[in-house]
């Protein structure tokens, strides 16, 4: 019986290290953001399409994908976004409610992260910089957003459109490369920000040299790719969708050029702070986890260390040391590019977002992604190529321990989830408790004047704040429109932002409750009766009552008295009730 071969011995030793190398991956990102799933809620957006999609049936999930791109201008130009919101929210719900739908999200975050390891394999033909550079993207920590469900739905997609259109342009087939932008012009409708980033995949050839030749593929790429840009605006404006004017606005171009300047900086200078503030904020129950992964990184780092591998493995004997500086190179061009492009499509939220490295507004820095890993990647290559042989064993660790706090920076993110979805059941617990005699056209105001950090922490809900009431308690039909929410005469919840008392009186007991005095911007009530009001008032997270007139300007004026025996609301639980009222 013939004996394996030399070769075929490190072919099978490749196979279990790269095996190792995705199991690992696969733990590290669940155990950084959705180990504690199942003690998450909702947050923000999902409040406005997640329930929605528990309510539909397949049929009518299939009717919203028939008319898709007829709500091009009510989605930002981004009709493929909230459709596959519907479709996994829908999908998890169906199998297993709200954890399933964390299972589906952390599936397609690790997905992502996998064809990203795949792509730097292809670019490289360098495990240990494949390794690192993967690290890099799936604890990426300038972005806190990656359990939340409507980016994990509606821009994860988009990504692995991007990753996988990079792969088939590095194949020499032209049917590949045709095939690799039309995956790109369609991510553009879930999301336009990784566009831009696909400029770089000539870059990411591992034969590209600054050559005539190669100039004139990356000429070629940059054209095609500005049309494909017009013709995804034209689309867009012929669908009516208003911010394409922003990019002849002054005030546009200047946002775009502020975060162009600023973002690729607040990413760098961020990347490397967060695992050291982490590093101060550690909690005794993170050691035991962060100890077994620092021990797996490191064993994962030595292994692939490029003079290891090359000693090892064949496929890494071609790379002497000066040639693998030439490729950090290449691709250190490719991850400084990459930083740039992913914020000249910056035309949404508030110029100040460019600054947030957490919460909602830090999604501003997710295209980023791909850029700070690629340039993470050669970094983690140059200190190893940089640092003597002796030495090398305590920069192997120097990494993983690196890497480790970027996990523990993820439980810290969970951690805050875990804190919002407390006081979410805890606020609507204490309004329902409060307000059991809610009623057809009761009006409840919230007041967070003394309270700045429940106001914070009640930010979580959003747009759709006024008619939560709606999705935790099955209110009588003739209450509800779904259509004209104005219209509807269920009772609705508005919280009041600073300054409310001084503008919400009419006189003659009517109360005026407008967009210059409530948080709630859009369904405003407008005028309404004092004596249909309830006033709950926010300290130090919790809400209480007040049933004496409000006094404004000397002027008393009524509230809506409990003049009921009962003790909660008489109405029955609807899909979000488990969820926001604590039993």
């Amino acid at each position: 019986m013939a004996k394996p071969s030399i070769d075929s011995k490190l072919s099978n030793r490749q196979k279990v290290l790269n095996s190792f190398i995705m199991l690992l991956l696969a733990v590290i990102v669940w155990l950084a953001y959705f180990s504690n799933s199942q003690q998450f809620s909702l947050y923000r957006e999902d409040f406005s399409r997640v329930p929605m999609a528990m309510q539909w049936n397949w049929s009518q999930i299939w009717q919203y994908w028939q008319q898709i791109f007829t709500v091009m201008a009510d989605t930002e130009g981004r009709p493929l976004h909230p459709g596959l919101i519907y479709l996994f929210s829908h999908l998890g719900f169906q199998v297993g409610g709200l954890s399933a739908m964390y299972a589906i999200a952390y599936l397609l975050y690790l997905l992502n992260v996998l064809v990203f390891y795949r792509l730097m394999q292809r670019s490289t033909k360098n495990a240990f910089f494949a390794f690192t550079s993967t690290l890099g993207f799936a604890l990426f920590p300038v972005n806190t957003n990656h359990a939340w469900l409507t980016s994990a739905f509606g821009i994860l997609p988009a990504f692995f459109l991007f990753l996988i259109a990079s792969h088939l342009y590095l194949s020499n087939s032209k049917r590949n490369r045709i095939f690799s932008y039309l995956l790109i012009f369609i991510s553009v409708f879930c999301y336009e920000k990784v566009l831009p980033l696909f400029w770089v995949a000539p870059l990411l050839k591992p034969t590209w040299k600054w050559q005539a030749r190669s100039r004139r593929e990356l000429l070629r790429h940059t054209a095609i790719l500005i049309a494909l840009l017009l013709a995804a605006l034209i689309i867009r404006k012929l669908a009516g969708e208003g911010r394409v004017n922003r990019f002849l606005d002054d005030d546009g171009l200047l946002q775009v050029l502020l975060a162009v300047a600023i973002g690729p900086l607040i990413t760098i200078v961020t990347f490397v702070l967060k695992p050291l503030q982490t590093l101060t904020m550690l909690e005794v129950k993170w050691l035991v986890p962060m100890g077994l992964l620092l021990v797996a990184i490191a064993y994962g780092l030595a292994y692939l260390q490029p003079k290891y591998q090359a000693e090892s493995l064949p496929v890494e004997a071609d790379y002497s040391q000066h040639q693998f500086s030439q490729i950090c190179w290449r691709l250190s061009i490719a991850g400084f590019a990459s930083l740039i492009l992913a914020y000249i499509l910056t035309l949404t939220g508030s110029p100040d977002d460019i600054y947030q490295v957490n919460g909602r507004d830090s999604l501003v820095h997710v295209a980023a992604v791909f850029g700070a890993a690629i340039l993470c990647g050669c970094t983690c290559c140059a200190i190893q190529l940089a640092v003597s042989r002796s030495s090398r064993s305590i920069a192997t660790v120097g990494l993983a321990l690196f890497f480790t706090l970027l996990i523990a920076t993820g439980f810290r993110v969970q951690r805050d989830f875990i804190s919002i979805a407390q006081y979410q059941r805890t606020f609507w617990t204490d309004v329902s408790r409060l307000c059991p005699d809610m009623t057809r056209r009761s009006i409840i105001l919230i007041d967070f004047d003394q309270d700045p950090a429940g106001l914070a922490q009640v930010l979580s809900f959003n747009r759709h704040f006024p008619r939560l009431l709606g999705d935790i308690y099955q209110f009588p039909p003739g209450w509800m429109n779904d259509e004209d929410f104005a219209k509807a005469v269920q009772p609705k919840t508005y919280r009041l932002d600073n300054g409310w008392r001084k503008q919400i009186a009419v006189g003659d007991g009517v109360l005026q409750i407008t967009d210059d005095l409530a948080i709630d911007q859009r369904d405003l009530p407008g005028r309404v009766r004092s004596d249909r009001v309830i006033l709950l008032k926010s300290e130090q997270g919790r809400l209480s009552r007040q049933f004496e007139p409000l006094v404004l300007n000397g002027q008393p004026f009524p509230l809506k008295q409990n003049r009921s025996q009962l003790k909660e609301p008489p109405f029955r639980p609807n899909l979000l009730f488990d969820l926001l009222i604590s039993p």
